[in-house]
Formats: structure tokens, C-alpha cells, sequence
């Protein structure tokens, strides 16, 4: 009797894993280095907050992918940045900004869409990301 109490309670404790499995979120970091990158980037960004609910998007930009997170920059066809930022952040996406690039490029926070996190080092931060929360990593 004893062991049927013990498999019994291992079933409900497997299939209550089962069903809060989804509920779990899991991070993913988008690494930024070209600017000519950007549109797709964001593109891929919606459609994985579309077909995956429970992700954390990180976007780290560094090198050229720094200038799509400048205020009012647009891509070589006019199309702003700014709106698909907006639109990604207030989804839960957040956006991170290499400050050796920000300081290579004269540029602080105030010159960046508002939102974006200054880190000291973008691929110090993909790394940390990767190591340290078990991020994913995309480079579109």
C-alpha cells in the first residue's frame, strides 16, 4: 500500500512539472554588431514574442549595430528605428548598449532612444547573459 502511495504522489508531482513547464521563462540574447541587421532583428524579435510567450529578449548592441539604438536613426530605405524599439520594450524586450562602442562613437544615454540600459562591455554582457542566466544567442 505504501509503495502505491509513493508511485501515485511521483505521478502527480511528474505531470504537475509537466503542466507549469511552459510557464517557465527563458531568456534569449540578440547580439546587435551591424546596424544593416537591425529591421530584420526586430522582425525576428516580434515574431519569437509572437510564437513563444514566455521569453525574456535581451538586445545587445555593440560596433554598428550601436547606431540603430541612436535617437531618431534610420535605416538606408528611411525607416525609423525608434517605433520598433517602443513597440519590442513595451513587450518586456530590453535593449543594452556597449559603452566602449557609445564612447568610441562620442555618444552617452541621452543621445540613445529612451529605454536603453548602458553596459561597460556588449560582449562582456552576451557572455554574462549566456553564462551566468542561461540565455540563448542569436546573432540575426
Amino acid at each position: 500500500m505504501r509503495v502505491l502511495q509513493i508511485i501515485s504522489a511521483l505521478i502527480v508531482l511528474a505531470l504537475s512539472q509537466m503542466l507549469h513547464a511552459d510557464d517557465t521563462k527563458h531568456g534569449v540574447v540578440y547580439h546587435l554588431a551591424e546596424e544593416s541587421q537591425a529591421i530584420r532583428a526586430f522582425h525576428n524579435a516580434t515574431n519569437h514574442l509572437a510564437a513563444d510567450k514566455h521569453v525574456q529578449i535581451t538586445f545587445v548592441a555593440l560596433s554598428g549595430g550601436l547606431q540603430a539604438l541612436v535617437a531618431d536613426a534610420a535605416d538606408e530605405k528611411g525607416r525609423l528605428y525608434a517605433p520598433f524599439i517602443d513597440e519590442l520594450s513595451m513587450a518586456g524586450v530590453k535593449f543594452k548598449a556597449c559603452k566602449n562602442t557609445m564612447r568610441a562613437m562620442n555618444l552617452n544615454l541621452d543621445d540613445l532612444n529612451f529605454g536603453v540600459e548602458e553596459v561597460p562591455s556588449g560582449v562582456m554582457e552576451i557572455a554574462r547573459l549566456q553564462n551566468e542566466e542561461g540565455f540563448a544567442y542569436i546573432r540575426p
